[in-house]
């Protein structure tokens, strides 16, 4: 019993699968009665074929739909009639329709003797014949019973002739909404592969350095025309201008320039996993077929098309085992690169088998490289991750790197030569404007120091400076320079901050003493020098070993001032320059006394001399 069950379920799916399957054109012929007319039939199988004739003229070959006439004529030029017998229901649907694909090279369609469909101008004869490439849909006058339908096609200058695509049987309106999906499909691949190659030229504008972007971007752009060159043709609608011989161009070139443009983004991608040979290879192979493609007639370049294809495979192998030695050498993004690259290679194989006629695909490249896009994205994100982290760290390294030089090369310095970082400054760049110079000196420190060790010496050095380079910062000045045991500082300003300052540094070195003497060392003393005038600050040395520094007469009478300190037995010394500087008015709060007129070493001119009042006692 439960074998009769079984037996039964058996015969009923396999009558089931028999009654839904779908109808398959044999001895050129095809039963559509029991079709339910609503979902499209592909009208595939064995027609009858009358090669150089019309079907009353010779008898008929049986031959494969799709598939080029070669296998029946052993050539692809000529011309020749396609003829299938279609049944139909009693009561056909009034609306039924033909998707017609692309027929090389030129063709026409009668349907129960009736002209349905014409692309290009077909004749037997090659002087009257005119290629084209056109797709679209063909209204159908149907009746019950059988119907005719006859394919006339001629083609002289493509390898492939015939029927090399399936047709459809349908309704006009499900196949009008199957070819405007296709369509859509089409474009939003090509405006994805476009954007992305806009995208990829964009940076290598930004970045020429690396041209693996722009071999990506060229590439990309390509494979996306590819789809609206082939599969429903939407090219040769949007641009009816275009001759069958460009469009044939075209189409070749979204074929033969891919080959050379992705193996010149590998090899300048992971050119170290590349051999040397690989861009020899590709350059003699894909770049001259290429320049074939641009300067040949259609009947000649599309002769080598075979071998071409041949040699696009062998160089796919090649650049998969490229990969893989990137991938063993740990190359970064070289595995996603390696799985990419593999999909969309299957693709590319996918297209040469469907192009000569082994399957019945359709053509897939443009999604292989959309795949591939994928991981290129997820490599471009990692890449992008680690170099946005290592952009980060070597921002932090500059910041500190640029906090040290500071320390070396006041950051004022930078300002006053306009330049934002020390890298961009350059030997002989100066600037010149009046200043107020400051000269600081300890009193008698050759025989202080000789009473110290080195070590000694630099520790009370530095305790000494640490106290005196806050004071002037904070009165708008900068240290120039640190003379052993002096300072050379500069008041852009008004000249009042460098009398401030001098007044602030005796406080300073008043509270110093005062920690010396705490910790069992005598009181020093020091010796200022202010005077103010135009001055010249820039770099000057070699290209080597460079010094920002300060040329003026100024300087020198700043440091003579300082000097005169012994002569007067005073602290601080101020020019008749800054005192002129200061304006009555404010010099008067400063209780400033005038000493005499000194003619200094390197001056023609006399330096008259104020003092400001000692302190209180």
């Amino acid at each position: 019993m439960e074998a009769m069950r079984t037996t039964l379920c058996l015969v009923f799916l396999a009558a089931s699968l028999g009654l839904y399957a779908e109808p398959i054109v044999r001895g050129g012929s095809i039963d559509l009665t029991a079709w339910d007319q609503t979902s499209a039939v592909a009208l595939d199988g064995t027609w009858e074929f009358y090669p150089q004739a019309l079907p009353e003229q010779n008898s008929g070959v049986p031959i494969r739909v799709p598939g080029g006439w070669n296998q029946a004529e052993g050539r692809s030029d000529g011309w020749g009639t396609y003829r299938l017998t279609v049944r139909l229901p009693d009561i056909p649907r009034s609306d039924l329709a033909l998707s017609v694909p692309l027929i090389n090279s030129s063709s026409e369609i009668l349907w129960n003797g009736v002209e349905v469909w014409r692309s290009g101008l077909w004749s037997p004869f090659r002087e009257q014949f005119r290629p084209a490439r056109k797709t679209g849909v063909a209204a159908l006058t149907p009746r019950g019973g059988e119907n005719t339908l006859e394919v006339r096609v001629a083609n002289w200058g493509d390898v492939n002739a015939g029927l090399t695509e399936s047709l459809h049987l349908g309704t006009l309106t499900g196949l009008i909404g199957d070819r405007a999906a296709d369509v859509t499909l089409a474009v939003f691949l090509f405006g994805c592969l476009f954007i992305m190659g806009v995208y990829h030229i964009g940076l290598f504008l930004y970045r020429p350095g690396d041209r693996s972007p722009l071999w990506f971007g060229f590439l990309s752009i390509l494979l996306g025309l590819r789809g609206l060159v082939y599969g429903s043709s939407y090219l040769s609608d949007l641009l009816p201008g275009l001759g069958w011989e460009e469009l044939m161009k075209l189409g070749y070139l979204t074929f033969s320039a891919p080959a050379l443009l992705f193996t010149l983004f590998i090899h300048d991608l992971f050119p170290k996993a590349c051999p040397r040979w690989l861009l020899p290879l590709a350059l003699a192979g894909s770049g001259t077929y290429t320049l074939a493609v641009l300067v040949l007639p259609a009947a000649w370049f599309t002769l080598p098309i075979y071998v071409f294809q041949v040699y696009v495979a062998v160089l796919g192998v090649v650049v998969v085992w490229a990969l893989g030695r990137a991938v063993f050498t740990k190359e970064v993004g070289a595995g996603m690169f390696l799985i990419g690259f593999i999909l969309f290679f299957a693709t590319v194989v996918n297209d040469i088998l469907k192009t000569n006629l082994f399957i019945p695909t359709p053509f897939l490249t443009p999604l292989g490289l959309t795949a591939f896009l994928v991981f290129q994205s997820l490599v471009l994100l990692r890449k992008f991750t680690a170099a946005f982290a290592d952009s980060e760290r070597y921002a932090r390294h500059l910041v500190r790197l640029n906090t040290s030089l500071e320390r070396f090369i006041p950051r004022e310095v930078l300002s006053f030569l306009e330049k934002e970082s020390i890298v961009d400054v350059e030997l002989g760049d100066h600037i010149e404007q009046p200043m107020s110079v400051m000269f600081a000196d300890i009193r008698d420190f050759t025989t202080l120091s000789e009473t110290m060790s080195p070590e000694e010496n630099f520790k009370f050095i530095n305790s000494y400076l640490r106290r005196m380079g806050p004071v002037v910062r904070r009165h708008s000045g900068f240290v120039d320079k640190y003379m052993g045991d002096g300072i050379m500082a500069l008041f852009p300003g008004s000249a009042r901050n460098a009398i401030d300052a001098a007044v602030d540094l005796r406080a300073a070195l008043v509270e110093y003493n005062l920690h010396r003497l705490r910790s069992g060392y005598g009181a020093i003393r020091m010796g200022i020098g202010v005077h103010r005038g135009p001055l010249m600050l820039g770099t000057i040395g070699e290209n080597q070993r460079m010094d920002s520094t300060v040329i003026s007469d100024t300087v020198n009478a700043a440091s003579r001032l300082e000097g005169l300190t012994k002569k007067f037995g005073r602290d601080i010394l101020i020019s008749g320059e800054t005192v002129e500087a200061l304006g009555l008015e404010i010099a008067a709060e400063f209780n400033l006394e005038y000493l005499d007129e000194e003619t200094v070493k390197g001056r023609k001119r006399p330096l008259k001399v104020y003092a400001l009042a000692p302190l209180a006692d």
